[in-house]
């Protein structure tokens, strides 16, 4: 364990989301979710629901600002170590710098204001990290990884993005290690391919099952009900917009 990664997450988190945390500053999802843990099966979360509803049965979901706040920096600090570990950085300084730049992120504040939901988008993306750590560290442990990362997938579908930047990042270092033998980066490669796409497919099979299961279809909000639903023609339109996109930010 990184204990100095850890412990500098965890203090960035709390000196920028502090007054969140001992403040109530609800957005009109939280005022509407004060007692519950939001949509579910409708927005494809079906991990979410089923996580949800057992809290309820346990002892209920709140908005409370320091315990829900508290518990997804905690995740989001553990979260960081885990991405980090298995970088080769040869400075202390830069993994802290990585660290506090992690959660003092914006959309981590922006994700703040849904306080009723964020301790289980913390694990979320906490299980996206260890489905990373598993994929680059251990030769079957992508197998383990395409269930961790379809779960998180099943809570919250845009961290599945987190997961292949961090990847992305590690094949970048990987390959730029001139001890890196041809045949384990294209193994790497390979194994990070394949992860990715299978736990999308695999999120996509229960996301199916669940609401055949709930006799429900999939919300209309955000394009939600299209999920899934492309041709492969479409593809390389769909990346000319999304460069196009990304470089008019």
């Amino acid at each position: 364990m990184q204990r100095d990664v850890f412990f500098t997450a965890l203090l960035i988190g709390v000196l920028t989301h502090g007054y969140m945390l001992f403040n109530k500053l609800p957005n009109v999802d939280d005022y509407v979710s004060m007692f519950h843990y939001g949509l579910g099966y409708p927005l494809g979360r079906w991990f979410l629901a089923l996580m949800g509803n057992f809290m309820f049965r346990i002892d209920g979901v709140y908005s409370l600002p320091y315990l829900n706040g508290a518990f997804f920096l905690f995740t989001l600090a553990l979260s960081i170590t885990i991405f980090l570990k298995p970088f080769p950085f040869h400075n202390k300084w830069v993994k802290r710098i990585f660290a506090a730049l992690f959660v003092s992120f914006p959309t981590v504040t922006s994700t703040m204001g849904f306080m009723f939901t964020v301790p289980f988008y913390g694990l979320a993306i906490l299980l996206m990290a260890i489905g990373f750590y598993l994929t680059v560290t251990y030769r079957y442990g992508f197998l383990i990884s395409i269930l961790l990362m379809c779960c998180s997938l099943g809570i919250y579908q845009a961290y599945w993005c987190l997961c292949a930047a961090f990847l992305l990042l590690f094949l970048i270092a990987a390959c730029m290690n001139p001890d890196t033998k041809n045949k384990d980066f294209l193994v790497l490669c390979l194994k990070s391919f394949i992860t990715l796409l299978l736990s999308v497919l695999l999120y996509l099979i229960i996301n199916n099952i669940m609401l055949k299961l709930q006799n429900i279809t999939l919300s209309d909000y955000q394009g939600v009900s299209q999920m899934g639903a492309f041709e492969f023609s479409q593809i390389p339109t769909i990346l000319g917009n999304s460069y196009g996109w990304f470089f008019k930010m």
